[in-house]
């Protein structure tokens, strides 16, 4: 496998009274930033204050998605290592493997949906 080149998780989303959303990993050095102002609108040019609180929550929805990426990448990791095991017919050490990788997804969908 590749080596990985993203900056390590856990990331967290981050916000702010004018509608910045970003990224933080745990140095607090910063992820990414989601949306800048709270009335330029990247593609659209400049919008009012209605348009940009209607947009408010598609945007921070995207944000825990994003945000979500890196534990999503470890459980899909940890598949890959239970399909391994598994089909090195080493049974217990892949169902051991298998109730981890269970939680993890569980726990990334959750952050993706925001509700982590």
């Amino acid at each position: 496998m590749s080596e990985v080149k993203f900056t390590p998780g856990p990331w967290k989303r981050v916000s702010d009274a004018q509608g910045t959303c970003g990224l933080m990993d745990p140095q607090q050095s910063g992820v990414a930033v989601a949306w800048f102002s709270n009335t330029f609108h990247p593609s659209n040019g400049y919008v009012g204050e209605k348009e940009h609180e209607r947009g408010r929550p598609q945007r921070e929805a995207n944000v825990n998605l994003i945000a979500a990426a890196p534990d999503m990448y470890a459980a899909l990791v940890d598949f890959i290592e239970y399909e391994r095991l598994m089909d090195a017919d080493r049974h217990t050490t892949g169902m051991l493997k298998y109730a981890g990788m269970r939680e993890k997804i569980i726990k990334a969908l959750a952050k993706a949906r925001g509700e982590a």
